[in-house]
């Protein structure tokens, strides 16, 4: 017989609350599903504003402590959100404290109200499938923990190190809704994520 398909369950971090996503990550976790995904939302989209967000990877990172099998990963993570390097060394710690348990998610974003609302930088698509490419390439670089010398348009790194050094490192599964982002998945990611109505 094969082994069942292992299924995880992406918790909405809108209209959530801290005690709220912990308890379902508890339960999802003890009833033996694969994994649970957080998405990485700053504010509510639509006319509330008002509706409660948790912080996908403060929650991630507190699910990680309350969990025992369950994988924990972003669905996905904004390009436009962190910086690369600061990505590379949150993910580094998460997934060596849960003993390998973390997958990154990581799209090219889509909330452009969010980011006018906190101030911050959202470039046209192709800028931002340029600058996921640069941010895959700086993660991957810095989980060989460096140096890592390297120009680039948007992430330069000079000299940069990055211990302790994830093994193996964490899967990299982006996020693309279009042929194009299946394609970009293919070629810079482990895997790739979308939703069912684009098949």
């Amino acid at each position: 017989m094969a082994d069942p398909l292992p299924l995880g369950v992406c918790l909405r971090s809108i209209r959530a609350t801290p005690d709220w996503w912990l308890e379902s990550a508890r339960r999802l976790d003890a009833a033996g599903f694969a994994g649970v995904w957080s998405w990485d939302h700053f504010i509510g989209q639509g006319s509330d504003r008002t509706v409660p967000v948790v912080e996908g990877w403060t929650i991630l990172s507190l699910a990680a402590g309350q969990t025992k099998h369950a994988t924990v990963g972003t669905f996905v993570m904004n390009v436009m959100n962190r910086h690369p390097a600061l990505v590379a060394r949150m993910a580094s710690t998460l997934h060596i404290a849960t003993g390998g348990r973390l997958v990154l998610g990581i799209g090219i974003g889509g909330a452009p109200k969010e980011h006018a609302a906190y101030g911050m930088d959202f470039p046209a698509a192709q800028e931002r499938v340029r600058r996921l490419e640069e941010a895959v390439a700086v993660i991957r670089a810095l989980w060989t923990g460096g140096p890592v010398t390297r120009p680039s348009p948007f992430y330069p790194l000079t000299d940069a190190v990055a211990h302790p050094v994830p093994h193996p490192p964490p899967k990299i599964i982006v996020g693309g809704e279009t042929r194009p982002g299946a394609e970009l998945a293919a070629r810079i990611g482990d895997g790739w994520s979308t939703f069912e109505d684009n098949f």
